[in-house]
């Protein structure tokens, strides 16, 4: 009676496991440490047979072709394992992605070759500081501020995690008054006053925020008595800036250019007259970006571009 073959065993991962090399030949796979001397031509002919005598084949490809090739002609349902196995153990290996540089985040002007600034990145200072002219500017290692979302309506877990990560970065997080805590275990906080109800219990803040319900509130006659309220309860000592909303962000810069304000956000979410509402904002309009520009040249207009800095 003779022997019957066992079936092919295809894993995804190793693909020849059952095909032995002959006896007295040195090299009967090119996958697989081998126990004995391998003579190095010898398996690159192997591997270019394997692959139709081209280089242009992957290496997987080349394993592939050359494990069909010594397995015979191979049943539907053998090549629907085969071929499940590998995608399967491809799936599996973890995708090595490496985290952007700071550098790779930047926009560079064209004129800015690899060459210009490879000297430059290595002795990059990435630190930033809001308010240069307060006793107690807003100090930040990285030009990098959390905000954008409504952190209020979010699990307390996910907010913890923001701070977290803004006190190992040393960034800051923009927060309203009741999300402020003592900065001694949390990150600095740019916190948030409506100019319709300015809450002054503001001790724990790195920096402040002007902001109103509507675009249209944003003017000089309602800010100004507010931002001298803030100015005495801070004892004058910590930035205090003003959003700019893409809503008629430069007409919010004319007027107030001459309060003595430190920093203007723009705010590329706020698009329309009132303050948008939604959790992500993003989610239900695109953002305009272009508010920037606008700040940016009623700025330079108004005044020295680095006099007042924007966030």
């Amino acid at each position: 009676m003779s022997k019957t073959k066992p079936p092919p065993s295809f894993d995804g991962a190793t693909l020849s496991r059952r095909i032995e090399p002959k006896s007295g030949v040195d090299v009967g796979l090119p996958l697989g440490k081998q126990e004995v001397k391998v003579d190095g031509k010898k398996v690159a002919r192997h591997y270019k047979h394997a692959a139709g005598k081209s280089s242009t084949y992957a290496p997987p490809v080349v394993d592939m072709i050359y494990h069909m090739s010594r397995s015979g002609a191979l049943s539907d349902a053998d090549a629907r394992e085969f071929v499940a196995a590998k995608l399967q153990a491809e799936r599996e290996i973890p995708t090595k992605e490496l985290p952007p540089t700071f550098d790779q985040l930047l926009f560079l002007s064209a004129n800015l070759t690899r060459l210009v600034i490879d000297p430059y990145r290595e002795k990059c200072n990435t630190q930033v500081q809001v308010g240069t002219q307060r006793a107690a500017p807003l100090t930040l290692d990285w030009p990098i501020v959390f905000g954008g979302a409504d952190f209020r309506r979010l699990p307390g877990e996910l907010f913890a995690c923001v701070r977290q990560a803004a006190v190992q970065a040393r960034l800051a997080v923009f927060a309203t008054v009741d999300q402020d805590s003592d900065p001694q275990d949390n990150p600095a906080s740019v916190l948030m006053v409506d100019v319709d109800a300015p809450r002054l219990d503001v001790s724990h803040a790195a920096a402040i925020e002007i902001t109103a319900p509507s675009a249209s509130m944003l003017d000089r006659d309602t800010i100004a008595p507010v931002l001298d309220q803030l100015r005495r309860a801070t004892g004058d000592r910590i930035p205090i800036g003003i959003a700019a909303p893409a809503f008629g962000a430069a007409t919010v810069v004319d007027q107030t250019i001459n309060l003595d304000v430190d920093f203007y956000v723009a705010d590329a979410q706020w698009t329309a007259d009132v303050r948008p509402s939604e959790v992500f904002p993003e989610l239900s309009a695109a953002p305009h970006i272009a508010v920037i520009a606008d700040v940016m040249d009623r700025l330079r207009h108004h005044c020295r571009e680095a006099a007042v800095q924007l966030v």
